[in-house]
């Protein structure tokens, strides 16, 4: 069985072997590169729910990999939502300009470390995994040579990357320094007993110097996990990023590593850092607040797309990290369904908007563009309303019941001013979204800029080829899991506590 674990691993490596070594004997079939892509994307999701068994805890190299409930609920979903992504991005070749093969290749290695990070319970898995799913990351928003801007949102991208990753190596290089472990289950007893310790003594002026290693190298693991997830004070050049990269970039950027960080987050919350609850229950907390403020405002008078959305992204960060400063099972599990249904949603309405261009073939960036979207594509139209109104918080979509159980979970655990803030932002970010609704449906479309046009690969006729029958059926599923698990979300938040 210890060995079964590791097989979605090799068929993704497996994968980009084939690629690399297709491009190195002549093969430039784009088409080619796309299926190899898709189907070791789709063997590897087959083996991820075939071949191991959730209700079992496997060791995989021992001390650095676990293989669990979690991690197999959590790898699971990040290949499905990975092969989604990959049919709605089609051929790489609108991302990456003749640049098809490195596309595929780096996003199979970016698979390769996602899987790999939910499943690591050591520091040294941890940080090779977490920079093996966030190189590939810089590179795709590199890969648009042509692009100036492009080209500066990957260096700041890059920059603040290695910024995260010096910081959470500083905190691990501490907590090693206090308690002599990197295992994290090592840790979590080693810090219990320390703290444990302090409190025999009646203060913690008394303790050794371990007590306060670790909770300042706890401090620096928590501050690289927000530059990762996008959380204000650290948020830094996440808005750039946005404004530079395209929305396929966008799509694969911003979704999907969410999940996974958030995933990561939970293990090392539960297994090394529950003891300190006390210490970074209210940083977690102030960082949320600053989020929900700083994201809303900053959004509320955009004119640009991208720019508006990458503020949403903060805001929307904000609640989940009010949930993880509740420090329970609970608020773990209602940050991980939130970010479920953000990362839903946002996987469905970045890759629509990416299905149009201008003359130029550049994105639509100005939000009075949208209003040639119900003319040229209705239904993508009505898939935008979906995905809009599911990150705003209206029902009977998922975004609602996420948002609902984010207040009830503050509220449960008489944190009244939380919700009520919480509640307030949600209300004020609802004004820029609905922005884009009235730009999209009900502004008047006389002065229009008329070369905005479907891409080829997207048009909604026979003449598009298999492309979009494939994207249409990744946002028809994403459309519907965000309506149906709004309507009986009970069995949905069921499962994410349980993890």
């Amino acid at each position: 069985m210890n060995g079964l674990v590791y097989l979605p691993e090799c068929v993704l490596l497996l994968g980009v072997l084939v690629l690399l070594c297709s491009y190195v004997v002549g093969v430039v079939d784009e088409c080619w590169f796309s299926w190899i892509a898709c189907i070791t994307v789709g063997g590897a999701g087959l083996l991820c729910f075939g071949l191991t068994d959730p209700t079992a805890v496997v060791q995989g190299v021992p001390g650095l990999w676990v293989y669990d409930y979690t991690s197999y609920l959590s790898c699971c979903l990040i290949m499905l939502f990975s092969f989604m992504a990959l049919m709605i991005v089609d051929n790489g070749h609108s991302i990456t300009t003749h640049r098809t093969v490195e596309f595929y290749a780096l996003w199979l290695c970016q698979n390769i470390g996602m899987l790999a990070l939910c499943c690591s319970a050591h520091w040294l898995s941890f940080m090779v995994s977490l920079e093996l799913m966030y190189l590939p990351l810089y590179a795709f928003v590199a890969l648009q040579l042509t692009d100036g801007e492009g080209m500066e949102a990957s260096i700041k991208y890059f920059i603040q990357g290695i910024a995260a990753s010096a910081l959470m190596l500083y905190g691990v290089s501490l907590l090693y320094s206090g308690l002599g472990y990197l295992s994290f289950e090592w840790l979590g007893a080693a810090l219990q007993q320390v703290v444990h310790q302090s409190s025999l003594e009646h203060g913690v002026l008394s303790v050794d110097y371990s007590l306060w290693l670790s909770i300042a190298g706890c401090f620096f693991i928590l501050v690289g996990l927000a530059f990762k997830l996008g959380v204000a004070p650290f948020h830094f050049w996440v808005v750039d990023v946005y404004s530079g990269a395209s929305y396929r970039v966008l799509t694969l950027l911003t979704t999907i590593p969410k999940w996974v960080i958030l995933v990561a987050w939970g293990r090392v919350i539960q297994d090394v850092m529950a003891p300190l609850f006390s210490y970074w229950q209210w940083p977690v907390w102030l960082m949320g607040v600053i989020s929900l403020v700083w994201g809303h405002f900053g959004a509320f008078k955009q004119t640009h797309i991208k720019r508006l959305l990458g503020y949403a992204a903060i805001a929307q960060m904000g609640y989940v990290m009010l949930a993880l400063g509740l420090a329970t099972p609970d608020g773990l599990g209602v940050a991980m369904g939130y970010v479920f249904g953000y990362m839903v949603a946002s996987l469905l309405l970045l890759s629509l908007l990416g299905a149009y261009q201008t003359s130029s073939g550049g994105d639509i960036n100005q939000v009075q563009d949208l209003v040639t979207v119900v003319k040229l594509n209705p239904w993508g139209a009505g898939l935008i309303l979906i995905s809009v109104c599911s990150l705003i918080g209206l029902p009977p979509f998922l975004g609602f019941m996420t948002k609902l159980y984010v207040l009830w979970a503050l509220i449960r655990e008489w944190y009244v001013s939380m919700a009520i803030l919480a509640m307030v932002m949600s209300i004020f970010g609802a004004v820029y979204y609905l922005r884009l609704l009235k730009s999209t449906f009900f502004e008047h479309q006389a002065n229009h800029d008329t070369s905005i046009k479907l891409t080829s690969a997207h048009r909604l006729d026979r003449s598009s080829g298999h492309t979009a029958v494939y994207s249409r059926y990744s946002w028809g599923l994403l459309s519907v899991m965000l309506v149906v698990l709004g309507l009986y979300p009970e069995a949905f938040f069921r499962l994410v506590i349980a993890l």
